[in-house]
């Protein structure tokens, strides 16, 4: 250092240079450790934390869809473990929206008259913390990485859903509504020890790392709040879907009687079916053709869902499309076919009689269902069907497939009466 510079710097420090350099010196070590404290501070008190953030939640964004057309009354029966003054109690209220009565808590008895369907609902909840909240603490103190980042979070949550007929007491649908949130998230109580580590060599921040591993319980409150909204309207919308689901099969079986209870209707088959032609023959349902206006991942559904109400007419021994997957991947072979040759030999790789194909699609509002089936020996189509279904999405899943079914089975009753001689393969 200059002798003019160490002048100045003295007498900035209150000291003469020339007589007293030692006690300049000390002195301007309690300058810089009075600065760096006081640096310290600054950033602890402004504030080291990371909001509460939910990395996946438009996951679980709820599906908009259209209101019942007739008011259902549902009673719902809650677990003690279930959080209906949170999570639940915003899905309790937005079925509202959707014309449904509810009755919370619900505790009536079988043969309740007064309802339409009863909901009986459990939870269960699983939260964990990170192995990576140990870097984000140390070394990640260094580039204040908790105030950034945050620490890392899940948060597990588990919805099981039972509608029962009131009448009966019988389950007549049952589903699980998994959760599961990536959570963000740096409170002050935790993340001190990150400031403190610049003083300490990094030793508290090690430690906290440790530590703050594990999950911590503060976030659960400012979970619930911050996604309650978002959880309630997808509840609701996986709710409706079932509800819509057992209001075209089982629950039109009741009409109100004078009294404004419920009775149990009759309701004539459908179809004739004794005389089925293809009776106990094995056959196959094929992933449907996805056509224009209809993504493939909805189609597939749709095409389980037409196995599924042919298989409640049990003319026909159906192999089951998980089986049918597996069977067609190990040759290889998709199991969606547009075309009579490529549905003919997928039915020769599964061994059946019959093989079901067809496509789905949609111009303006309207979806349009076309199915086949064929024999798998002879290569001739034994009965089609074709429907349109105007409307929304889930409305074709839950009315419009069992019409689909309906019209093919029908067809190929036709084809044999008009025939005159039931047809072999």
């Amino acid at each position: 250092m200059s002798q003019c510079c160490a002048y100045a710097t003295g007498k900035w420090l209150g000291v003469n240079v020339r007589q007293e350099p030692l006690k300049m010196f000390f002195r301007a070590v309690n300058v810089i450790t009075s600065l760096a404290c006081v640096s310290y501070f600054l950033l602890l008190s402004s504030g080291c934390s990371y909001p509460l953030t939910v990395k996946n939640l438009s996951e679980y964004e709820g599906v908009a869809l259209h209101s019942l057309e007739e008011q259902l009354v549902v009673g719902i029966k809650a677990k003690d473990n279930l959080p209906l003054d949170k999570f639940g109690m915003d899905f309790v209220n937005a079925l509202a929206k959707h014309n449904i009565r509810v009755i919370y808590p619900y505790a009536g008895l079988q043969g309740d008259t007064s309802i339409d369907v009863v909901a009986d609902i459990k939870s269960t909840s699983k939260y964990d913390g990170s192995g990576w909240n140990f870097l984000i603490n140390f070394p990640g103190f260094i580039v204040f990485a908790p105030a950034w980042n945050g620490y890392i979070y899940e948060a597990n949550f588990n919805f099981g859903f039972r509608l029962i007929d009131p009448l009966t007491g019988n389950e007549k649908d049952k589903w699980d509504v998994p959760l599961c949130f990536d959570i963000r998230h740096a409170a002050m109580n935790r993340t001190w020890t990150t400031g403190v580590g610049w003083l300490a060599y990094g030793v508290s921040a090690a430690i906290g790392g440790v530590l703050f591993v594990e999950y911590d319980q503060e976030v659960t409150p400012l979970l619930i709040n911050h996604t309650r909204n978002s959880v309630g309207d997808y509840l609701t919308s996986q709710f409706v879907l079932h509800l819509k689901q057992a209001k075209s099969t089982w629950i039109p079986r009741r009409i109100r009687s004078g009294g404004g209870g419920i009775v149990e209707q009759s309701v004539e088959a459908p179809l004739d079916l004794a005389g089925y032609p293809y009776l106990n023959s094995t056959a196959a349902v094929l992933t449907f053709d996805a056509k224009s206006g209809v993504p493939v991942a909805d189609v597939a559904i749709l095409s389980d869902r037409f196995e599924v109400e042919m298989g409640k007419y049990d003319v026909q021994k159906l192999v089951s499309r998980s089986k049918m997957k597996d069977l067609l991947a190990v040759q290889k072979f998709s199991a969606a076919c547009n075309a009579p040759e490529c549905a003919i030999e997928a039915g020769q790789l599964l061994s059946v009689e019959y093989i079901i194909y067809g496509s789905i699609g949609k111009i303006g509002s309207t979806y349009t269902v076309n199915v086949y089936m064929t024999s798998v020996e002879k290569g001739n189509t034994v009965a089609t069907a074709a429907v349109d279904y105007k409307g929304e999405l889930d409305g074709l899943l839950t009315q419009g497939m069992s019409k689909a079914v309906n019209s093919l089975l029908k067809s190929a009753t036709a084809k044999k009466t008009s025939a005159g001689a039931t047809p072999s393969n």
